[in-house]
């Protein structure tokens, strides 16, 4: 686990040091069952994660797993079945009701905040925009890519109205504007939509939260209408230098006491 938070996104920035190659050649061939079976147990794991390290931290470890440096969900690649897979992909949904919605928004003192272009607020909102695999199933065809369509919808679902933080639910409407651009209209596409007429409906967003969503739910992002700044980045908060530089001088005494 400091591997995720604490060095595996300073390694990916810093990969020629000595130290973070010795740790990639540990943890970097961990795959298939074993990685399926730690991710879930990572993902609920509740607020654990929270107690033990920084925000600073969470964030660098957020971009390492979703994202490229690890590229842990690849779940396409993954020789589990079909429900190992689904259980770890639903488990996501508890990491952002129990750890990102605790965490975000100032710790829940700013839960309306559209300060989302930065720290661990801008991680959770990139996570269905780092080139993994997450929202695979739904723009897949075959029945395996439906059950794991249906664990993906369980996430949006959970992140959209058991969170109170506005990192977490713009965050499943940036990853619904993801996913509805490369799909023609069909099912998908209109269960997308449903999701997000059900939470305009049921939920009481600001109004830049409800701008963003109709901007979701229409054609998705493309090159001509991608978000402008209703409080969220453009394009996904790019991973400045400045991040970089953090991320990579974190070390274990950097965060709160193991």
């Amino acid at each position: 686990m400091d591997y995720c938070f604490v060095h595996g996104y300073a390694d990916f920035a810093n990969a020629t040091n000595e130290a973070a190659e010795a740790r990639d050649e540990r943890f970097a061939p961990v795959r298939g069952f074993v990685l399926c079976d730690y991710l879930t147990r990572l993902f609920e794991s509740r607020g654990f994660v929270a107690e033990r390290y920084t925000d600073a931290q969470i964030a660098a470890g957020v971009w390492f797993i979703f994202g490229i440096a690890s590229e842990y969900l690849r779940y396409a690649d993954w020789p589990c079945d079909v429900r190992a897979t689904s259980r770890c992909i639903r488990a996501i949904g508890t990491m952002y009701r129990d750890l990102f919605d605790c965490v975000c928004g100032d710790h829940g003192s700013d839960s309306q905040s559209e300060r989302i272009d930065a720290g661990v607020d801008c991680a959770v909102y990139m996570i269905w925009d780092m080139d993994s695999s997450l929202g695979a199933g739904l723009a897949g065809s075959n029945w395996a890519a439906g059950q794991i369509a249906e664990a993906e919808l369980a996430v949006l679902d959970m992140a959209l109205f058991c969170c109170r933080t506005s990192a977490c639910q713009v965050s499943a409407l940036h990853g619904i504007g993801e996913i509805i651009v490369p799909r023609r209209e069909g099912q998908v596409t209109e269960r997308l939509r449903q999701l997000i007429d059900r939470y305009l409906a049921e939920r009481s967003p600001p109004e830049w939260l409800r701008e963003y969503a109709a901007l979701a739910r229409g054609r998705g992002w493309c090159s001509s209408t991608a978000p402008l700044r209703l409080g969220a980045p453009r394009q996904p908060c790019v991973r400045s230098n400045s991040f970089m530089k953090e991320t990579s001088a974190l070390t274990p005494s950097a965060g709160k006491a193991l």
